[in-house]
């Protein structure tokens, strides 16, 4: 990204994990995201991902754990800050460190 501000993500639609940029190159707007929790440990070169049946699905292989539902609405990087902080408090799926 060069010396573009930009957050790490992963790309569901096609799996591509890379950086992107917080402003839209073309546009100058700020990008919005869809925010998808995970936590743990954060190599993810090799997994071994398990459903757990609770709207978590688990990488034993990384410690991993990921929210099965994402947030359902773009958000800049400071509402999604103020939602996990949310769902922290409120320990979303069992947890409070998101």
């Amino acid at each position: 990204m060069g010396k573009d501000k930009a957050v790490f993500g992963v790309n569901f639609a096609d799996g591509r994990i890379k950086g992107y940029p917080l402003v839209q190159p073309r546009t100058k707007q700020d990008n919005q995201f869809i925010v998808r929790l995970a936590r743990g440990n954060s190599d993810y070169s090799n997994n071994h991902f398990i459903d757990n049946n609770n709207g978590i699905v688990s990488d034993v292989a990384m410690r991993l754990m990921w929210s099965k539902q994402d947030s359902q609405s773009a958000m800049d990087w400071s509402d999604s800050k103020h939602w996990i902080a949310k769902l922290n408090k409120e320990e979303y799926l069992g947890y409070n460190d998101w």
